[in-house]
């Protein structure tokens, strides 16, 4: 049988590798990267997996060659990122070196929407959802190769390996348990935000029955809680879904991303009734002009009015936004979360991702005089970042909402207080 392994590189920081979108975190959490849950969900059947998260681990590269070299596997899944480019193919390279006789398979942004070729790495797979590629390429011992996207509105998951994620601690800032999981009900995004490159991924829903399948797996384990990884969760069968959860007695807590125009009162009701509590909204700005400008195709009444329909249903609320937009206000940002008055709010620079429109408009970076290219993030924007998230966080009456939620649950009390750290620390470095 195949022996594959299931690898998270490290880095020198916390960042998330995961399905073409790495950003850097933002405070002391971390989620199962999905690109590796869906390529083991693909082999599982046919292949004897290991699963290995440095970043989650915090295991060092030699300790993580150490452990690859112990399980002499035949093949190494792993997920490289342009915020790592680097340092993920230095590491490949010397895996290749200590473990010569391994093939190196590789996902990530550069993989899905770059041609680009690597010397470190023997198959790209271009197409998370090609099963049926994957395995008829790990079957043959691929050399190499690529995985190309497939064709279909649907696609197939299996059973992802969630029982080797159980032991990292995974959470979100604000989840109600650690060991969470990730699970997928669609696949790419049909929207076209010029900033963002999911729209790059052909859009494929899942079938309902594996979806309960995988969630009564998943229960099974003692899992208590799953993050919903979709772009956009309700475009998926979703009213179906949460009357089959209830229906099978599926009791776990989750969280979703979606956006505000896919969402209404009767929707909201049932996600309630099936285990939801928090949904993460991408609002991006509080400008309207912005919103049409970037393809977004949103207005803040319509934001207004699904946050509102959202804390009605008894949900909590995470709004996502980015600074950076040409024309933003960050005035306009800090009131337009004053008044949205959301649960959490999660800031983001603006660095078009790789394979987005914008990204493809930008012209190539300067250099400074000693030849290095200037940073793609204006300087001020981290710091402008900090005085944002303090403005909306340090506020005594969110400070008694963090506690009042906290007081219910222990391993949520732990949870904010290590996240707290995280942000206090990141605000000193911004500086």
């Amino acid at each position: 049988m195949t022996k594959i392994v299931l690898l998270n590189l490290p880095f020198g920081r916390l960042i998330q590798r995961d399905y073409g979108c790495p950003h850097e975190i933002k405070a002391a959490y971390s989620w199962p990267p999905v690109d590796l849950l869906l390529f083991g969900g693909a082999v599982r059947d046919t292949a004897a997996l290991s699963y290995l998260d440095c970043l989650a681990g915090r295991f060092s590269w030699a300790e993580c060659l150490g452990r690859i070299g112990a399980l002499r596997p035949d093949i190494v899944f792993t997920i490289i990122s342009s915020l790592s480019l680097e340092s993920d193919l230095r590491h490949l390279g010397e895996l290749k070196r200590v473990v010569p006789a391994v093939r190196v398979w590789a996902s990530g942004d550069v993989v899905f929407f770059t041609d680009r070729q690597f010397a470190a790495i023997d198959v790209l797979v271009r197409d998370l959802t090609n099963g049926e590629a994957i395995r008829r390429l790990v079957a043959g011992g691929a050399g190499q190769g690529a995985v190309e996207p497939g064709g279909g509105t649907t696609f197939q998951a299996g059973l992802p390996p969630h029982e080797l994620i159980t032991g990292y601690g995974y959470a979100m800032p604000y989840s109600r348990y650690r060991n969470i999981t990730s699970v997928l009900t669609n696949y790419g995004c049909p929207f076209h935000c010029t900033f963002c490159n999911s729209n790059g991924l052909p859009f494929r829903k899942r079938p309902v029955e594996e979806i309960v399948r995988e969630l009564q797996y998943i229960q099974g384990l003692g899992i208590r809680e799953v993050v919903f990884r979709d772009f956009t969760f309700t475009l998926s069968d979703t009213a179906e879904l949460c009357e089959r959860i209830e229906a099978n007695n599926i009791r776990l807590a989750w969280s979703c991303w979606t956006r505000v125009d896919t969402v209404d009162r009767e929707l909201l009701r049932k996600m309630k009734a099936a285990g939801c509590y928090l949904i993460s909204y991408g609002i991006e700005s509080g400008d309207d002009a912005i919103l049409a400008e970037t393809g977004k195709a949103l207005t803040m009444a319509q934001i207004k009015e699904a946050v509102s329909l959202t804390r009605e249903a008894g949900l909590e609320v995470l709004v996502s936004i980015i600074l950076g937009f040409p024309g933003d206000d960050v005035r306009r940002t800090i009131s337009t979360l004053q008044r949205l008055d959301p649960d959490y709010v999660a800031v983001n620079l603006l660095e078009p991702r790789v394979g987005s429109r914008m990204a493809a408009a930008r012209p190539a970076p300067a250099a400074d005089g000693a030849g290095r290219a200037t940073p793609a993030v204006p300087a001020n924007l981290p710091a402008l970042r900090a005085a944002v998230e303090k403005g909306f966080y340090l506020r005594p009456r969110k400070l008694a909402r963090y506690l009042l939620l906290a007081l219910r649950s222990r391993q949520r009390l732990a949870i904010f207080l290590r996240n707290a750290v995280g942000l206090f620390r990141k605000w000193r470095r911004s500086r």
